[in-house]
């Protein structure tokens, strides 16, 4: 769930290994979700992720690297930027810190 309480992702994994991340918008009203434009994030493969405080940025950890992509905050949409940091291990502990 991202911050701002509207915005939903799934982390999808199978049998066969992980596929692409999902978004939807949730109507806090009637808790009925709607798929996002672009969803699945095809790129975007993680079985989990963080979001920062402000909820500008969502960091995945598929492996033994760390990704991030960007939070439009209107649309939901996700925009891989940068590029991984890699050797990071395995652990599915990470902490996200906003310096603000």
């Amino acid at each position: 769930m991202h911050p701002n309480g509207t915005l939903v992702y799934t982390f999808n994994g199978t049998v066969n290994g992980l596929t692409p991340m999902e978004g939807f918008q949730l109507d806090t009203s009637s808790g009925q979700l709607a798929a996002l434009a672009g969803s699945p994030f095809k790129g975007m493969v993680a079985p989990h992720g963080f979001f920062d405080q402000s909820g500008a940025f969502l960091f995945l950890h598929p492996s033994d690297k760390i990704e991030v992509a960007s939070v439009d905050s209107a649309t939901g949409a996700l925009i891989a930027i940068g590029s991984p940091v890699t050797g990071v291990g395995l652990s599915e502990v990470l902490a996200v810190a906003d310096p603000h």
